[in-house]
């Protein structure tokens, strides 16, 4: 990093620059432009809502200052991280999830799309929730966001669950713009003068935008993707989990994080988090009895105990 302000083009997400900025001569500006709340990559909710307070575990905190929501595909979106250097991460244990104590959210539309759409996803959500956890009360508020702090039309749901120990749990969906390509046929007349009158079809292809997913699928999608994630035993959610690789890798001494069903995303930031920082991990079964009909796993790392030499 050449200076304290950086400004990053496109979806970048914050972490591919945080640990970078936690170890550098002074503190960090990150400007990242592009799709805030878009497919394919954790909605800025879910930065500032659960990667925040968790990752803010390993010692160091940050700002996350929303400017502007931009939604798929036309981007737009501004988000400014404000962040200190430190000297050395800490290392972090979040085996314990304890017991599910909160369950809240927000349901959000933006540009034309009606206020009813954010209160029917909100609603959806609630059902499909209380079908599996009937004693907590969940509270999923619905947004319209302000026009002068989003760009473009979109819609979306998450949803997080709070455990007594402080683990954080979530789920998230998106109104989806669907293409759909229409295949058909074309015919026409032509005099063929050896043969008499022969029909010539012209096969043609044509693709028509339309607005994709009702709101009760959203919801539902979200919660769903929630209930999946408190099912599996484990103390972060299956989105948490890779984020947190790199930073076990960087702190000092044995972190231990446990997880449900081992995702590719995280099996490939551990495979580079070995070949680069020589860091050391190893995953296991949970042996707890609790976790005994549970796809639930350890994941351990002896971090390499970075520090900053410019502090």
């Amino acid at each position: 990093m050449a200076g304290p302000r950086v400004e990053v083009d496109g979806s970048i997400m914050e972490g591919v620059s945080m640990p970078c900025a936690l170890f550098a001569a002074c503190p960090s500006e990150l400007r990242l432009k592009g799709g805030t709340n878009a497919e394919m990559a954790p909605q800025i909710d879910y930065t500032a809502m659960v990667f925040k307070p968790i990752v803010e575990k390993f010692g160091f905190t940050f700002n996350c200052d929303i400017k502007m929501r931009g939604y798929y595909p036309k981007g737009g979106g501004e988000v400014i991280i404000r962040m200190s250097p430190v000297k050395q991460l800490n290392p972090i244990n979040l085996t314990d999830r304890g017991s599910v104590t909160k369950i809240y959210g927000r349901a959000f539309v933006a540009g034309v799309l009606p206020f009813k759409v954010a209160k029917d996803m909100a609603a959806a959500a609630v059902r499909c929730i209380r079908k599996e956890i009937r004693d907590l009360y969940v509270n999923i508020q619905p947004v319209q966001e302000p026009k002068d702090q989003a760009f473009g039309n979109g819609n979306g749901i998450i949803i997080i669950a709070e455990t007594s120990t402080g683990c954080l749990f979530a789920g998230s969906s998106l109104g989806k713009r669907v293409s759909v390509l229409y295949y058909g046929t074309n015919q026409f007349a032509k005099m063929n003068y050896t043969s008499g009158l022969s029909i010539l079809f012209l096969v043609f292809f044509y693709i028509v935008p339309v607005v994709g997913v009702n709101a009760d699928k959203v919801g539902i999608e979200a919660a769903e993707m929630l209930l999946a994630n408190l099912r599996h035993g484990g103390a972060v959610d299956e989105y948490l989990q890779d984020q947190l690789i790199i930073f076990m890798a960087l702190a000092s001494g044995i972190s231990r994080i446990k997880t449900g069903p081992v995702t590719l995303h995280t099996q490939t930031a551990i495979h580079f988090a070995e070949q680069l920082a020589k860091a050391k991990f190893t995953v296991k079964k949970s042996e707890d009895e609790e976790d005994a009909s549970k796809d639930a796993y350890i994941i351990e790392c002896q971090g390499i105990g970075m520090t900053n030499p410019n502090l």
